[in-house]
């Protein structure tokens, strides 16, 4: 089909994702690097399909800790998206989630809070039957709460929206660890309470593959 087919690019965006699953960070940055190369000279610098992948591609520098790299591209995003789609649109929501969880790992925290309640209000609000964007969004504000020390409610949010993720994608094993740390801070204080029991069996869902609470 030749290397800039849609087919092809998609291929290869599903490649980078697998990668990230596998923590595999620097192969998927290259993969995701390639396709927004293929889509430019394609669709366009600020097609969304284009935008998307620089999306993905500022989670991925996140991750490999080239915060302030991920943190202009998503910005950058951010801009494009809500003068080309709309302040409303899920690819701006999914831009400025991602700067969100950049802002989070830069520790700043607060703004990081900020944001994500402001998402979740317009998720909830503009988009009530995107069930996994909901619970993107729930979860990501509790995981601001719980490095905020704001322990029941992230921990409300984040079982909650738990299940109502995708298995085995990096994005929820990376949840489901910020949990996993909330219940062992959570017993360190309190060790009376059996957070560390609630720890475990966080721990043996993950590996067993099952993400239902109880």
């Amino acid at each position: 089909l030749g290397e800039d087919h849609p087919s092809t690019l998609n291929t290869l965006n599903n490649l980078a994702e697998l990668e990230e699953i596998f923590g595999n960070y620097s192969r998927a940055e290259s993969l995701h690097q390639e396709v927004i190369e293929a889509r430019v000279r394609v669709l366009g610098p600020e097609h969304p399909m284009t935008l998307l992948s620089m999306v993905q591609l500022a989670f991925v520098r996140g991750r490999l800790g080239r915060l302030e790299q991920a943190e202009t591209l998503a910005l950058q995003v951010v801009e494009a998206a809500e003068r080309t789609q709309g302040p409303l649109s899920p690819l701006t929501i999914e831009a400025k989630d991602t700067l969100g969880t950049i802002l989070l790992a830069q520790g700043r925290t607060e703004q990081a809070e900020d944001l994500f309640r402001r998402l979740r209000d317009i998720v909830e609000r503009e988009h009530p039957d995107d069930e996994y964007t909901r619970a993107v969004a729930a979860a990501h504000l509790g995981m601001a709460l719980a490095a905020l020390g704001k322990r029941a409610e992230a921990e409300t949010l984040l079982v909650d929206s738990i299940p109502r993720l995708t298995t085995g994608e990096a994005e929820t094993n990376l949840i489901i660890g910020v949990l996993v740390d909330l219940y062992e801070d959570w017993h360190r204080a309190e060790p009376e309470r059996g957070f560390d029991e609630q720890a475990r069996e966080w721990r043996e869902r993950v590996e067993s593959g099952s993400l239902v609470a109880g």
